[in-house]
């Protein structure tokens, strides 16, 4: 500690929270002179006569400093935690973006697939229905055909369904025999 004058100037300014020896509210002074000139200190208002020598630097940590060192840390301490927590909530965010993007992808390839199969369906149940009419047709000209070679023949009680007549019958038929 160095040896020097201070100032108290009509007792100098109460702290409200620091308490002197004598059990009174220390008052905040200046030190006026040697190393630690300007510098504020604690001290007790009843300096210069009567006072219980009661001395501290209002920089050197005390009571009052050390308690609002130690919430400073811990709103530090819950302000990393929390810029910790943003910062994987957002790594957690564009993990899950990804995966939309790829589902969203697949959909769109599956909504694809699903439109060139109702395509392809169309096309054969098109192809279908004209294999079938063709086969109508062809049986409707196979059976014209045979009436108009057989006229006899479609009335017979023998083949009465012109499908199921045997082509043998077309000599039979060429001959003029019913």
């Amino acid at each position: 500690m160095s040896t020097g004058s201070s100032s108290s100037r009509g007792g100098g300014l109460i702290s409200s929270r620091v308490k002197c020896r004598c059990g009174a509210f220390a008052v905040v002074r200046m030190a006026k002179s040697g190393d630690n000139a300007w510098m504020k200190l604690f001290g007790c208002p009843n300096w210069p006569v009567g006072d219980c020598g009661y001395f501290q630097w209002v920089n050197v940590s005390n009571g009052v400093d050390a308690e609002l060192r130690f919430k400073l840390f811990e709103k530090d301490t819950t302000l990393d935690e929390k810029e910790m927590e943003v910062d994987f909530m957002k790594e957690k965010l564009n993990i899950v973006e990804k995966k939309l993007d790829m589902k969203t992808e697949e959909l769109s390839d599956t909504k694809m697939e699903l439109s060139q199969t109702r395509i392809e369906l169309m096309k054969a149940t098109r192809n279908e229905k004209n294999f079938s009419v063709e086969v109508w047709l062809d049986s409707l000209i196979w059976n014209q055909a045979i009436a108009d070679l057989c006229p006899g023949l479609a009335d017979s009680p023998v083949a009465p369904d012109l499908d199921l007549v045997d082509l043998s019958c077309l000599d039979v038929c060429k001959q003029g025999k019913p």
